[in-house]
């Protein structure tokens, strides 16, 4: 099954495993058709492709909009926080030699980094279904690279604020996460609590 993303025992049966999900999904299948599920997050539908395309290419925040770009950067920002605020921790499981964070991230991404063709194809898809130039790479590296290290911290700190567990169902119905209606505090605060579900709403295509 596409979203059975949980229950993996170690950093590469993770990669290995998230991956192989990944590689099943029908990715932007369902854009632009109804969406009925109930998610951790609250969403509105995108008015229609137009618009969902020009969230999409966005780089800056407008009229209370945040970009899916910038919306990922907080959950990455959120994370990360949390884990330098507890560093000290090991981060190893099952003789692993990950003494931070940052090895864990790196190499997460050199695992990800062997299986470049399957996000490739990804990206294929992304382009055809809303000739854009930009790429889907932004999207796809925060969405592998740090829903992975959500499941392997998530085994050390239960607590750890996850944000790209929760919304992965989004991509596995094929759809697509355009955008955030409302507003975050400043990155500078070092914020480690998950994203907030009653202080804005996802938006989707």
């Amino acid at each position: 099954m596409a979203d059975n993303f949980n229950g993996f025992i170690g950093l590469d049966d993770d990669v290995d495993g998230f991956i192989k999900n990944i590689n099943e999904i029908n990715w932007f299948s369902n854009c632009g058709n109804d969406y009925i599920e109930k998610l951790e997050y609250g969403y509105i539908l995108a008015e229609n492709i137009e618009t969902a395309r020009k969230n999409l290419i966005r780089s800056n925040n407008y009229s209370g909009i945040i970009t899916v770009e910038n919306l990922f950067q907080e959950a990455n920002h959120r994370l990360y926080s949390y884990l330098k605020n507890n560093e000290k921790i090991n981060l190893s499981v099952e003789n692993l030699k990950l003494n931070s964070w940052v090895n864990l991230r790196g190499k997460i991404t050199a695992k990800i980094g062997e299986n470049e063709n399957i996000f490739n194809n990804i990206n294929e898809k992304y382009y055809k279904k809303f000739n854009v130039k930009r790429t889907a790479y932004t999207f796809l590296w925060h969405l592998s690279t740090l829903m992975i290290m959500e499941i392997y911290s998530e085994k050390i700190f239960p607590e750890i604020p996850v944000f790209f567990k929760k919304i992965i169902k989004i991509y596995i119905d094929g759809h697509i996460i355009t955008g955030w209606k409302g507003k975050f505090p400043s990155q500078y605060l070092f914020i480690d609590k998950p994203i907030d579900n009653k202080k804005g709403t996802l938006i989707i295509w």
